[in-house]
């Protein structure tokens, strides 16, 4: 009698600290409901082996099997896919729009308007070429035009700068990231006694960490059978196996003259690996692309642009003659800095000289010959001419294109990262129909938890008034 008396107490103490552990954890699951990333907790029961007493196998009430982490995998691989797809699309998206600005035509001081305005005065000084006034203004708006193909290279060339700021910056969020991967891996270790026990909290912070990294770069991420996560990068470099996790530096090339590549350092061969050029996903690899190729070829083109113009009009210019002191010389370049040290969008210019003296302007192709103007029409046919050898186009026509080009691929970029952002939102919709937390579901479960508790407080009390009468029978 007394064994089976033991037998209910038990059952109900057991069943006390259950329903214990489920307001606990419905608790959790409450003071967590705004936390990011969290994902909800149930306490899963099971029956207890029953055993035999005489001729009859009793039950022996229930146990906590584990307390389960509501967690889809399936959804948050695709989450973590997705938001590699969102990183790089916003990196790209947000460069292109700040390249895109040096160019806008809200702007009154742009390369093309710069360029109207000096074609506009190579003509007026093909049809008054002795005018002194009109020599002045084409010099004023040959200078405005180069000052404005100056500005415009500086300009792509401090966004390059900036976005390498920015990758210097994302990197070393990547490394911590890295390492905090590394360091809830041997947490989860420790505190996993068995492969009963679930360090759910934990397992939800490595989670979000993850995401972060998905943000910044291409990530693949497996886990093994002791729950440790292993996670590649670009390339399928590894980036965190168990405790040990490399990181990336930002370096430069002497020898290429390259700046600012992405090294992985890979603690696990000890060696270290350029991976600028296999970085395909997250926000690193649309910052890499914006200053790699967008900025680049932008940059390239403002330096074609600039080496064509002062090549094709130096070439005409210098076969004709000026005035004054000038009118029976010749070989004179009303560009310069176009073909010397330094890129030609950095370093164009108005000819000193064509500054102090105007009257060195050529207009004629006869010397001494006032109101030729042969040369100064020659001037004006050269902006309708494929002077943009390479590409056979005109100076208008390769500023067109090469903007056009950029406003494509900027219109292009926003409408793929507004499109990644309705996905996100929606995987982050499913993900918190599974994993997030309802207060009413939970102030429900409350109320299932303190009924269970009450229920077995009152099996206890039941046990304790029959040992009371069976200690009463001896009396």
């Amino acid at each position: 009698m007394a064994a089976t008396l033991n037998h209910i107490m038990n059952m109900g103490s057991e069943s006390l600290h259950n329903s214990r552990v489920g307001v606990d954890t419905t608790g959790h699951n409450i003071a967590n409901a705004h936390t990011p990333g969290f994902s909800r907790q149930r306490v899963n029961l099971e029956s207890k082996n029953p055993v035999q007493y005489g001729n009859h196998v009793l039950g022996q009430g229930a146990k906590i099997q584990t307390v389960e982490r509501l967690h889809d995998r399936f959804i948050e691989a695709q989450w973590r896919k997705e938001l590699q797809q969102q990183g790089a699309l916003t990196g790209e998206s947000e460069g292109l729009d700040r390249l895109e600005t040096l160019f806008s035509p809200e702007m009154n001081s742009t390369m093309r308007d710069r360029a109207t305005s000096f074609f506009n005065a190579v003509r007026e000084f093909a049809n008054f070429p002795d005018e002194p006034a009109v020599r002045t203004n084409l010099v004023e708006s040959g200078m405005a035009l180069t000052q404005s193909i100056n500005a415009t290279h500086s300009g792509i060339a401090q966004v390059q700068e900036d976005v390498s700021a920015e990758i210097y910056a994302n990197v070393s969020v990547l490394n911590q990231k890295l390492q905090e991967v590394a360091g809830l891996n041997q947490s989860i270790k420790e505190l996993e006694t068995d492969s009963t026990t679930r360090v759910n909290d934990l397992e939800d912070r490595r989670d979000g960490i993850v995401r972060e990294l998905a943000k910044l770069i291409d990530t693949q991420v497996y886990k093994d059978e002791h729950d440790q996560l292993t996670v590649r990068g670009p390339g399928g470099v590894l980036l965190v196996e168990g405790t040990r996790a490399s990181s990336f530096e930002m370096d430069h090339d002497h020898d290429k003259g390259i700046y600012h590549r992405l090294v992985l350092r890979d603690s696990f061969k000890q060696s270290t690996r350029d991976v600028t050029d296999v970085v395909s996903q997250g926000r690193l690899a649309g910052l890499l692309k914006v200053r790699d190729v967008h900025a680049r070829g932008l940059r390239e083109n403002v330096n074609t642009y600039a080496s064509s113009l002062a090549q094709g009009f130096n070439a005409i210019h210098a076969k004709g003659y000026g005035l004054g002191e000038y009118a029976e010389l010749q070989g004179r370049n009303f560009f310069e800095g176009s073909d010397g040290i330094g890129e030609a969008g950095q370093m164009l210019r108005i000819s000193t000289l064509i500054q102090n003296e105007p009257d060195a302007i050529a207009a004629a192709m006869t010397p001494g010959a006032t109101g030729d103007n042969v040369i100064g029409n020659a001037l004006v046919k050269l902006f309708y001419e494929p002077v943009v050898a390479e590409r056979g186009m005109s100076l208008a026509q390769h500023y067109d294109d090469f903007v056009g080009r950029l406003g494509i691929d900027t219109l292009h970029a926003r409408e793929n990262m507004k499109a990644s952002n309705i996905v996100v939102t929606q995987i982050e919709a499913q993900r918190e129909a599974v994993s997030g937390v309802s207060l009413d579901e939970e102030a429900a479960a409350l109320l299932k938890y303190q009924h269970l508790f009450t229920a077995s407080s009152r099996i206890i009390t039941t046990a304790d008034e029959m040992f009371r009468t069976v200690l009463d029978l001896k009396r």
